[in-house]
Order: structure tokens, then sequence, then C-alpha cells
């Protein structure tokens, strides 16, 4: 009942026709309704249950990162000398997994 509120959310990170730059705005959402399941739940307001949660969350986020760039890609940009496109998509992937990072702070 309680990880029902979390399912729209996690649809929308992990749909991948939805833009990477997009995906840090749903950070904070997510970690507020996990606060509140942590709060009122009597099932999932456990450590250890909440860090398998966070961990999906985590994957979610490495898959989509994965698809958006990969090393395969990395190396044509830099073969075909077009480094500064390799360094803005890898530049990008650390930003989203820092914001992430930092809403995961903000809230515990």
């Amino acid at each position: 009942m309680y990880l029902q509120t979390l399912t729209d959310l996690f649809n929308e990170l992990t749909d991948n026709a939805r833009d990477l730059t997009e995906l840090a705005e749903l950070f904070v959402p997510i970690m507020h309704t996990i606060l509140l399941i942590w709060t009122y739940s009597q099932h999932y307001n456990t450590p250890s249950r909440l860090v398998v949660l966070i961990r999906e969350i985590c994957n979610a986020i490495i898959d989509r990162c994965r698809n958006y760039i990969n090393g395969e890609m990395i190396f044509g940009f830099i073969k075909n000398e077009e480094p500064k496109e390799a360094h803005e998509k890898l530049t990008l992937a650390l930003d989203v997994s820092s914001k992430f990072k930092d809403a995961y702070f903000e809230y515990k």
C-alpha cells in the first residue's frame, strides 16, 4: 500500500523517453515520499528495508546513465576528435548522480 505511492515516480525514473536532464526533478519528490513511508509505515521503517529501496533507485539511475552514454560512444567521440561531446555527456551523467546524492543527504 505504501509503496504504491512511488509507482508513478519510479515509472518516470525508468522511462527512457524522458530526458536525462529532467531526471533530477524527480529526486526530491522520491525522497520526500520515502520519508513519508518511513514515518507512517510499520513495515518499511527499518533501515534494512529502506536500503533495498534506495539501492533499486540507484540501480535505475545507473541504468539510465548507461543508456544515455556508454564506453563505445565515449571512445567514438574521442576517435572522431570530439572530446568536448564526450566530456559534456560524462559531466551530465555525473551531475545527475550528484543531484541524487544531494537529495538523499538532504532527507537523511
